[in-house]
């Protein structure tokens, strides 16, 4: 997903998000954020409003993006410990340790 994206639901912001592939694999509408189609200045508008007058739906929203992050960012390591460990197998393997 997009860097600026994910920096952002860290933070803490409530996105508002045009409904393309990369961003939608991160934010579901009125789960985590808001999607609006593509080139629709007047639903942007209206989310925006939406968001600026409705503080509990940006906690809410907030709330499941930093845990999404996390949640993410802990598999991602998981991911990284597990192929420091397999490279280090493969290397001994090809180096005939046993």
């Amino acid at each position: 997903g997009p860097v600026s994206l994910k920096e952002a639901m860290a933070s803490g912001c409530a996105p508002v998000i045009s409904d393309l592939t990369a961003p939608r694999e991160w934010i579901e509408h009125e789960k985590n954020g808001l999607v609006v189609p593509v080139r629709n200045a007047e639903k942007l508008a209206k989310a925006l409003c939406n968001l600026l007058g409705d503080a509990n739906k940006r906690r809410r929203f907030n709330d499941v993006n930093r845990a999404l992050i996390v949640d993410r960012a802990q598999h991602q390591r998981q991911m990284h410990q597990v192929e420091r460990v397999y490279e280090k197998v493969v290397n001994k393997s090809r180096n005939g340790e046993h």
